[in-house]
């Protein structure tokens, strides 16, 4: 009998070389996408229509969710992929206006955004936002070129 190396949970979906993990991967950060969106909702909460926007986006992450979980969908990656680099070049335009983070843009009240500050609100939290959507495009597009490889063997 072979020794026992490590622990390997049963089954395609969780090994972490699988296809199944990689679009589990793909899922995980679309929900951290859209809780970003919902923490964001908060911060401009001075202001309903931008909570409104925010929220509404948070909503548009969670259709990918599900489809990439439970099947690993081509199309929901691709959804994906689409919409995270759609926020990065708006979150981009929003860094580099003149009115945006980037250019004097404070939330008066709740979040001042100082230099310091990592809020949505500031040019390093945007940095970081924009980072992270881009962290999350690649995820699924390595995922969907992957999953296109393997189909093809």
């Amino acid at each position: 009998m072979p020794p026992v190396t490590g622990f390997r949970p049963a089954g395609p979906g969780f090994h972490p070389a699988g296809p199944g993990f990689h679009a589990r991967a793909c899922a995980g950060a679309a929900l951290v996408s859209a809780g970003l969106h919902a923490v964001m909702a908060g911060q401009h909460a001075d202001l309903w229509w931008q909570a409104a926007v925010m929220l509404v986006m948070a909503l548009a992450c969670l259709p990918c969710v599900q489809p990439l979980w439970r099947s690993g969908s081509a199309a929901a990656g691709r959804m994906m992929m689409g919409s995270e680099l759609g926020m990065v070049a708006f979150h981009g335009v929003l860094l580099l206006y003149p009115g945006g983070a980037g250019g004097g843009h404070r939330h008066d009240g709740m979040f001042p955004a100082s230099v310091g500050s990592a809020s949505a609100g500031s040019p390093f939290g945007m940095l970081a936002l924009i980072g992270w959507e881009l962290v999350a495009a690649m995820l699924a597009a390595t995922w969907l070129r992957r999953s296109t490889v393997q189909r093809g063997r």
